[in-house]
């Protein structure tokens, strides 16, 4: 029987980054760390859609500056970007996105990715 409190399966489980999900957003604001845990889960826990649209609404608070966004040494991790071609595979490309990086160009491709992940989760729902 999996630990759902300790180590619950949709946290600890990710297509290629290694670890946890605590495990990098323990090093991020609040905001930037939500954005990924929602990017994180999507799916794992039954509404992609639902969750992709939550990491979206924290890509957009990210976006606008108007939140503290402090970088606190998150670990980097060496990933393929590769799009598997699945809400579930940009929604991990848009996660890695948020590693370490503050600039707008990289939270924009962040955006992009996980707008594309709720429309291909939207039509995988319909399939």
């Amino acid at each position: 029987m999996p630990d759902l409190v300790n180590h619950p399966p949709h946290y600890a489980a990710h297509p290629f980054l290694p670890g946890e999900c605590i495990d990098y957003t323990r090093h991020m604001g609040f905001v930037r760390g939500n954005a990924f845990k929602y990017l994180w889960r999507a799916g794992a826990k039954g509404n992609t859609v639902q969750d992709l649209e939550k990491a979206l609404w924290y890509l957009h608070q990210l976006k606008t500056g108007d939140c503290a966004d402090p970088d606190e040494n998150v670990p980097g991790a060496h990933w393929p970007l590769v799009v598997e071609g699945s809400a579930r595979g940009l929604a991990s490309i848009a996660a890695a996105r948020l590693i370490g990086a503050h600039s707008h160009s990289v939270l924009n491709l962040a955006i992009a990715n996980t707008k594309t992940a709720i429309e291909l989760a939207r039509k995988e729902n319909h399939a």
